[in-house]
């Protein structure tokens, strides 16, 4: 086994021993049951969400509090088809399998599509078709994941269509080869349900509120679930009418009460976010020390991943590894530690009670404490959690946390003490946002061939303005800004990008796991790499950064990048595969450091954000925002 290389500067074991962590008990949580619902007890939100009629209906609850089966009983009283969105695909699959068992304890007869690559239409006897609709999942069922999609909207059955905000983008840009595939979509009237939106920010948030609005009308209604505060709730409750559905959460229950949560004992110590991963490795091995207990382990880098994962396997640990850089069949849930990144804090269920995380804000603080202490009818339980923060809010922490705090309690003083994680949810009303819908009207604008850049760019503000395509939160002012700023290169881009922004990877071959993967190129530097059999990666390290230099590029704006203008830290093949991948990409050079979230290298005491995350980070620095 290649081992990987760690570069730890200033690290003092000593140090992080003698560091104090702070220590809460989060005691266990319960929600009252209501009534009984094809065999299901259901709790108290769920029959109400059961019986919402509202066009929008937003389910504010806490991890494992069962949202999936209130918005599934909901779809089943209305008898209509299902278009579920959720945020990673390692989440999809996941919910397949359990709407798939949810609807069996119903008596509803259902299968899970593709299955094993093959989309069969004789479906008679089943009541439901749950299709999976990812791009792995399309790929091998037809010629194309045009006609695999349209063969799927052939089939007669009721339908839960799972997918994402990815897919129904290209879907509604006409982006896959085989034309017509939105006709076929729009054939039907869905409910559609949006799982963890909290999860969804800046480009993606922008896409999902315009493709809410512009397709509300194939929509009978609209479900939202949501585990923590998230500012885009307050523009979806701008665009229609709402209700909001909150549980009563106790922390003592009886016969007439679900218990979602174990107790949990909660410690937290302050960390150095970028001086590796001893501390955390320590951490798990604490609370592993026999190798009985098994342990979740969540850190935001996937380089870090790989890194902690083969310190823990040199200790004789059997590691499950669930990242971006592990294969979806390799990709294992179970093992005396189980290392991950942000692919799995969000709706994932796994059977463990102790956890290990770092956690940069509130947000990511809710959602990887939720993966553990989660009740499966198992008595006498506790959950152990030791979570990893900023030395600044750490201070805030002690002063806010009591030594008790109830689970429905812990977010608000997440929120007060940590930095809350930016939703950039003014985006969508902003000029940058009116271009995001310029993007996905450019197909049908283009329909009749030969028009000029005048013709094409009246006819798309014609249709931006109209409030069949505007939302409601999107002003005029930020229309016209808009012509302004409209350009064919930039308006071409837009259109080409994905829902979430660029994607901006390499087809690279994994040793480890002996097959190829999409590979980040900024992350692609912090491999070892052997270019004998095209990419190669051999091992992965920490510490390492793509970076740029002798920018040719003016500060606070909009550009894009050329290959003659710039040159990149990485040397050799790997530097032309990145020339090659960058050439043409929207650019913004900031002295601002940018969200950890955005593609970006740092230029010489300067940073360039990438893709089009450069809008946003354009957007803030105009606002004076963030």
């Amino acid at each position: 086994m290649q081992k990987s290389i760690l570069r730890l500067e200033g690290y003092d074991m000593g140090k992080i021993q003698q560091m104090q962590s702070l220590q809460v008990y989060i005691p266990p949580a319960h929600i009252p049951y209501s009534e009984k619902y094809r065999g299901l007890k259901l709790m108290e939100h769920q029959s109400e969400m059961k019986e919402a009629k509202e066009k929008l209906v937003i389910l504010d609850a806490p991890t494992s509090s069962g949202k999936t089966l209130a918005m599934l009983v909901r779809l089943i009283e209305c008898g209509g088809n299902g278009l579920f969105l959720y945020p990673t695909n390692e989440l999809i699959t996941d919910q397949a399998n359990a709407i798939k068992d949810l609807l069996e304890k119903m008596n509803i007869s259902s299968v899970v599509l593709p299955s094993n690559g093959i989309l069969s239409t004789e479906l008679s006897s089943e009541d439901v078709v749950i299709f999976v609709a990812t791009g792995e999942s399309l790929e091998g069922i037809a010629r194309t994941k045009g006609e695999a999609l349209r063969e799927f909207f052939t089939i007669d059955n009721t339908m839960i269509m799972l997918s994402n905000i990815d897919v129904l983008t290209l879907i509604f840009k006409e982006r896959y080869r085989g034309r017509h595939i939105l006709p076929e979509l729009l054939y039907r009237e869905w409910i559609l349900a949006i799982d963890e939106f909290h999860m969804y920010s800046g480009i993606a948030l922008a896409n999902l509120l315009y493709l809410t609005w512009i397709l509300r009308n194939k929509f009978s209604q609209i479900m939202v679930s949501s585990a923590t505060h998230h500012d885009g709730l307050e523009l979806l409750k701008r665009m229609f009418e709402h209700r909001v559905i909150t549980p009563t959460v106790l922390t003592e229950g009886g016969r007439d009460t679900r218990q979602i949560r174990h107790p949990c004992h909660l410690h937290i110590t302050e960390h150095d976010f970028y001086g590796g991963v001893e501390s955390i490795y320590e951490a798990v091995m604490e609370l592993n020390p026999e190798h009985r207990d098994p342990v979740l382990a969540i850190v935001d880098s996937v380089a870090s991943s790989e890194v902690l994962a083969d310190m823990l396997e040199e200790q004789g640990l059997k590691v499950g590894r669930v990242s971006g850089f592990v294969p979806k069949e390799c990709r294992e849930r179970e093992g005396d530690v189980v290392v991950g990144t942000r692919a799995i804090e969000v709706g994932i269920d796994f059977d463990m009670n102790k956890i290990v995380f770092e956690a940069k804000d509130a947000h990511t603080f809710i959602q990887r404490l939720g993966r553990v202490a989660r009740y499966h009818d198992n008595e006498g339980v506790e959950g152990t959690a030791k979570a990893f923060v900023h030395p600044d809010s750490m201070r805030l922490l002690r002063e806010n946390l009591r030594e008790e705090t109830p689970i429905n309690e812990l977010g608000d003083v997440l929120i007060k003490s940590m930095p809350e994680l930016k939703t950039y949810s003014s985006l969508a009303s902003s000029k940058y946002g009116a271009l995001l819908l310029a993007g996905l009207l450019y197909h049908i604008a283009q329909l009749k061939k030969g028009k000029t850049w005048g013709e094409l760019k009246k006819e798309l503000l014609n249709r931006i303005y109209n409030e069949m395509f505007r939302p409601p939160f999107l002003k005029e002012e930020a229309i016209r800004e808009l012509e302004k700023l409209l350009k064919p290169r930039l308006l071409k881009t837009v259109y080409e990008g994905g829902a979430r922004g660029d994607i901006m990877s390499v087809k690279a071959y994994i040793e480890k796991y002996r097959t190829y993967m999409n590979v980040d190129i900024l992350e692609l530097v912090r491999a070892d790499v052997d270019f004998n059999r095209d990419v190669a990666v051999k091992a992965w390290r920490m510490n390492e950064r793509l970076k740029a230099y002798n920018c040719n590029m003016k500060l606070r704006r909009i550009d894009y990048i050329e290959v003659n203008r710039i040159h990149w830290s990485a040397r050799g093949k790997l530097m032309k595969i990145i020339s090659e991948k960058l050439n043409g990409k929207l650019a913004y050079l900031t002295l601002r450091r940018p969200d950890w979230r955005f593609s970006y290298v740092e230029c010489q005491g300067r940073y360039l954000v990438l893709g089009l995350d450069a809008l946003i980070q354009c957007y803030v620095e105009e606002e004076g925002s963030g």
